[in-house]
């Protein structure tokens, strides 16, 4: 299942829409290959400062417990085990509410496929139950959906761009 144009008005369009019809699958599952370079580029990029923007957030969201990570001044190999730490958080409050057997379920497929990307059934099913559970994955479903918004202006803005060396040469 991926986005196989490499049309700017095709995504301008996808991205044209309200967060809760967003196609995530198409982006998330877009061969990049079939792109332009420079789209690749640029969408790589893109996708990079949204996962590190996340991450920023969701360290905020999920603050580290006491002792869990050390105050000083950050040394080699303290990020990975600060992303590791972090991710146990994440799990923590994800299996901490009522979506816990759908986020094993991802979990396992993960583990087990090695990517999120290969969890085509998983990862649907996660996100309507916390849908379905809104008032306990609150913060994470804001977190994911101005993740989201950010993302598509990026990607929006670039479109547009795209557009306007084009239509001064006509």
């Amino acid at each position: 299942m991926g986005v196989t144009s490499s049309s700017s008005k095709g995504i301008a369009d996808e991205l044209n829409m309200r967060s809760d019809q967003f196609p995530w699958e198409k982006i998330v599952y877009t061969n990049l290959e079939d792109r332009p370079e420079k789209q690749r580029i640029y969408f790589r990029a893109t996708m990079e400062a949204a996962v590190d923007g996340l991450w920023r957030e969701l360290d905020a969201l999920l603050p580290p417990k006491v002792g869990e990570s050390s105050t000083d001044q950050p040394k080699e190999g303290d990020t990975e085990k600060d992303d590791e730490l972090l991710v146990e958080r994440l799990c923590e409050f994800m299996k901490g509410g009522d979506c816990k057997e759908s986020f094993k379920t991802l979990e396992d497929c993960v583990k087990e496929s090695g990517s999120v990307l290969k969890c085509t059934k998983q990862l649907p099913m996660l996100i309507k139950c916390v849908d379905a559970h809104s008032d306990y994955y609150k913060p994470i479903i804001a977190l994911g959906e101005s993740t989201v918004e950010q993302l598509a202006k990026d990607v929006k803005a670039f479109v547009l761009s795209q557009k306007e060396p084009a239509a001064r040469d006509d």
